[in-house]
């Protein structure tokens, strides 16, 4: 069941919210069961079968949490901890990464181990970074009030805005918030934050199903060709800038709608972008990009690794596994691989610059520094989008080395409205975060900022109808299924 689907929102979430508000005031518990059994049909929609996964995977992390919330003063925790990260290791290697491994183990080998067919399970990638997030903050006492109960936990992990494909939540951010103190207050607050919830949910599904899914016809011209002898310098440009658009749309419009359902429930779930390509750098743009699994990376394995406490050589090496992991977490391929690893170079290249001319006088503009930011950004994305090595190198060589100005590539005015339309969101227009009041905003679009009015109710109507109307081809997210 995808967030941009008639019967998501003609009858499952209407339901849920329904329901929600009857139990809200009235019990807890009841509450919570009701969120967790929705959350359970939201995700077993898609392929019943598969149910057992993440029901497994809950049970287990939470068993062994609580060993090792049990054993933390006898100093046995590590042990459970250690068998907790290799379980998760394990479930998340087999399902997404065992096809890769033995197709690469026959290419080398000349072996002849038979690849077996599985299928991945949804939010896999998504619901094992939180749970490992989960173990070790028990072991490093970061869980307070006493260890969580099965519910409470279950909610965390299972939550359906967040479950498919993030924000990657911590149980610190959502748990807490439907404590018994905090009912009376979404009670209090539920047309509010309906309102607010479902004008975020609408901007997101906007992003979606207008500009996402268009550029996504005009990426797929380039990046589909059966050869690239043929590309052009300006047609590999333009494919490569409307994949980029496409991605931060999809997954940026994914996340609004997430936020905007979770605070459609009186839930606040963390914004997991801020404008990434205005970005000055490429830390900036980490900063900025994916914030959740940015925040995850560091906190549990850049610092595990000794960060920056380290020797420069050591820093240095610690930042490139870092985005090394990264790019494999994203996709079991060497294009994912090599797209870790070149995040890792440009932020190595990033500190080492930053380091040289620090202490001195020369700055680079601010709008160049965005533009050779996006610019490595793009190439990456090259990576991340192509079907193989080879053909993000012809690609690039279009870009870059091989030039040919001349263009076939075949755009509808309304494709150009989309791209001109997409480039001006993403690098000058305020985010959602800042029109909703997700975080600081500047002085200059206090105008802009959602208020229950008439202004925002009228652009609001004209986005969620049409984007109604434009539902037709219902195309997956790009994260779905990661």
């Amino acid at each position: 069941m995808y967030f941009n689907s008639y019967i998501f929102m003609a009858l499952f979430l209407p339901v849920v919210v329904l329901g929600y508000y009857l139990l809200v005031g009235r019990s807890r518990q009841a509450t919570l069961l009701f969120l967790v059994t929705s959350s359970f049909f939201f995700y077993l929609y898609w392929n019943w079968r598969l149910g057992w996964i993440i029901a497994l995977s809950i049970a287990i992390n939470y068993g062994l949490g609580k060993l090792i919330y049990n054993k933390g003063k006898a100093g046995a925790s590590k042990n459970y901890l250690i068998l907790g990260v290799c379980f998760n290791l394990f479930l998340l290697g087999y399902f997404k990464y065992a096809g890769f491994l033995i197709t690469n183990i026959n290419g080398l080998f000349k072996s002849g181990f038979t690849v077996p067919q599985i299928i991945l399970p949804l939010a896999i990638s998504f619901f094992t970074f939180q749970q490992i997030a989960y173990l070790v903050d028990v072991h490093r006492k970061k869980v307070s009030g006493g260890y969580h109960s099965l519910v409470d936990y279950t909610f965390f992990v299972a939550f359906f805005p967040q479950l498919i494909a993030g924000p990657i939540v911590h149980h610190s951010d959502i748990i807490p918030q439907l404590a018994d103190e905090k009912l009376p207050e979404i009670v209090e607050k539920r047309y509010e934050n309906l309102a607010k919830g479902l004008s975020i949910f609408l901007i997101g599904l906007f992003k979606k199903v207008y500009i996402a899914d268009t550029l996504a016809l005009v990426a797929d011209q380039i990046f589909d060709l059966k050869s690239f002898s043929g590309l052009t310098t300006p047609t590999a440009w333009i494919g490569v800038l409307a994949y980029s658009l496409q991605l931060y749309f999809d997954f940026s419009g994914y996340s609004d709608m997430a936020i905007g359902l979770g605070r459609m429930l009186g839930i606040k779930l963390p914004i997991n972008f801020n404008s990434p390509y205005k970005a000055v750098s490429i830390a900036d743009f980490w900063r900025r990009w994916h914030i959740t699994l940015s925040t995850f990376l560091r906190d549990y394995l850049y610092f595990s690794l000794g960060g920056n406490r380290v020797g420069k050589i050591r820093h240095n090496f610690n930042l490139f596994l870092t985005m090394l992991l990264g790019g494999l977490w994203h996709g079991a391929g060497w294009t994912f691989v090599i797209w870790g690893a070149l995040h890792g170079l440009f932020l190595i290249v990033n500190r080492v610059f930053s380091q040289f001319f620090s202490g001195t006088s020369f700055r680079i503009p601010v709008a160049l520094s965005r533009l050779l930011t996006f610019i490595c950004v793009a190439i990456a994305w090259t990576y991340f989008r192509a079907d193989g090595i080879s053909d993000a190198d012809q690609i690039l060589e279009k870009m870059l080395f091989n030039f040919n100005f001349s263009s076939t590539v075949k755009l509808h005015n309304f494709d150009w409205i989309i791209l001109v339309t997409g480039l001006i969101l993403a690098f000058w227009a305020p985010n959602t975060a800042e029109l909703f009041s997700y975080k600081e905003t500047s002085l200059k679009i206090k105008k802009l900022q959602w208020k229950p009015n008439l202004a925002w109710g009228c652009f609001l109507l004209f986005v969620g109808f049409g984007s109604f109307l434009y539902l037709s081809r219902e195309v997956k997210f790009i994260y779905f299924q990661f």
